[in-house]
């Protein structure tokens, strides 16, 4: 019987009971994990110290092999002879004499060694250039990380702030039909009008539809979440609430973190420092190429025929250089250079937009903090105030209207502290996000 009983109160027992909590921290982690920009800026990182490395190795050894077969013909030399027809004009005749016999058919192989002596700072400058994007390019995969991150927190906020408007709606309702329920009491004993059930009535189909609103909003506000952290159809509640901590920093020092770590400002800086590099390789056409060479040849009649084949070989330096390129050279260092100005503008925007978007963000801070501790107090007066005109009315000396009034009141109280401490967090957040606070 006790199993029975267990049983039917395990399938009583509402769904939130073993609903997952999950807090704030851990909703980042699972975003964090769980993201396909992450993913698509962590390959393209990969991707680009595979072009180092490329970059790099032009700089060692490199050994070629080349083969051939071909069908080889005879040698001949061309012979004049005129032939004379008196009494008219002379007939010139050709004919083709051979000369040699060589091989019918000749297969050779060809092997080259080559390391580069001196490029004119071509590989130097290529290696440099590759070394800054991949810098840049593992840079932006902690700009994409903390941007999910903030998206990850906007949504854990709005969540919960959608969660306490739900609450703040179902206990306006809730109170308002235990409100009817005391009104309706008096009306039988013929102490109110009836007028007062039927405002009443009315006050709770509106609070119903506000609750109704409250609710689908949460849903959808859930439905945000549980796609940014991978949580879809999965039952789970938060385990954070909206609270007040104050940031530890001054406008001035959040302006020099930002400078010093904003992902976007470092990225910039890197650009610069490539495009500078690309400049010194484009230079390289300006100066000669000098390279250590080997080479091994070797050619036969039959392939794979050991005896009777001819070999050569040659080692030593060999010396490139253009002197006259129709000033392709020129134009290229001219395209270097203006792409050096091109990163170095946006550069300066970068920096200009992170001053703006962290001094944006502190300033709309600042102005949430003063509203929570503001709404706080007005919460604290209102429901004092609601409490007062609720024992008025029952005592007879006041009107309906004051206690429903009073109640409006407490509801806009309770929702501005909610909304308060909401966009305080949420424009902390956003702070953190334009200072480029790291991950770990």
């Amino acid at each position: 019987m006790k199993i029975i009983l267990s049983a039917i109160m395990f399938i009583l027992l509402p769904a939130s009971v073993f609903a997952e909590e999950i807090g704030l921290e851990e909703s980042v982690t699972l975003a964090l994990a769980k993201n396909e920009t992450i993913e698509g800026a962590k390959a393209s990182y990969e991707q680009s110290k595979y072009q180092l490395s490329a970059a790099r190795r032009a700089a060692g050894l490199q050994i070629s092999w080349s083969a051939g077969a071909k069908k080889i013909g005879g040698s001949y030399y061309r012979s004049n002879r005129a032939a004379y027809n008196p009494g008219s004009y002379s007939i010139f005749s050709d004919s083709y004499i051979k000369t040699s016999d060589p091989y019918a058919n000749e297969f050779s192989n060809n092997i080259t060694a080559q390391f580069p002596l001196y490029t004119g700072g071509l590989i130097e400058g290529r290696i440099k250039s590759a070394e800054f994007q991949s810098k840049a390019a593992k840079i932006n995969v902690e700009k994409n990380r903390q941007q999910i991150r903030f998206e990850t927190e906007r949504a854990y906020y709005n969540l919960l702030q959608r969660e306490t408007l739900m609450k703040i709606a179902e206990n306006a309702s809730k109170t308002a039909q235990e409100k009817l329920r005391v009104i309706q009491i008096q009306y039988e004993e013929g102490d109110v009008p009836k007028s007062d059930v039927l405002q009443m009535n009315v006050q709770i189909a509106s609070y119903n539809q506000e609750l109704t609103s409250a609710k689908g909003n949460y849903e959808e506000a859930l439905y945000q979440l549980a796609r940014l952290i991978g949580k879809e159809g999965e039952n789970f509640t938060l385990k954070d609430k909206l609270e007040y901590e104050p940031f530890p920093y001054t406008l001035q020092e959040a302006e020099s973190f930002a400078m010093e770590n904003r992902p976007d400002k470092i990225i910039s800086e890197y650009n610069v420092k490539s495009a500078k590099a690309a400049v010194d390789a484009a230079k390289a056409g300006y100066k000669p190429k000098i390279n250590a060479t080997y080479t091994r040849s070797i050619t036969d009649n039959r392939p794979f025929l050991r005896d009777g084949r001819t070999e050569t070989w040659a080692a030593g330096l060999d010396m490139s250089w253009s002197v006259f390129d129709n000033a392709v050279t020129k134009a290229n260092v001219d395209a270097a250079k203006a792409d050096v100005k091109r990163v170095e503008a946006q550069k300066v925007n970068v920096e200009k937009n992170l001053l703006l978007e962290t001094r944006s963000a502190y300033a709309q801070m600042k102005a949430a903090e003063a509203n929570v501790l503001s709404s706080k107090i007005a919460v604290e007066q209102a429901k004092e105030s609601y409490e007062i005109f609720s024992v008025r009315y029952e005592e007879g000396v006041d009107n309906l209207l004051s206690v429903t009034t009073a109640q409006e009141r407490l509801i806009r109280a309770e929702t501005n502290h909610s909304t308060a401490l909401y966009n305080f967090n949420l424009y902390k957040s956003q702070l953190k996000r334009a200072m480029g606070v790291p991950i770990n």
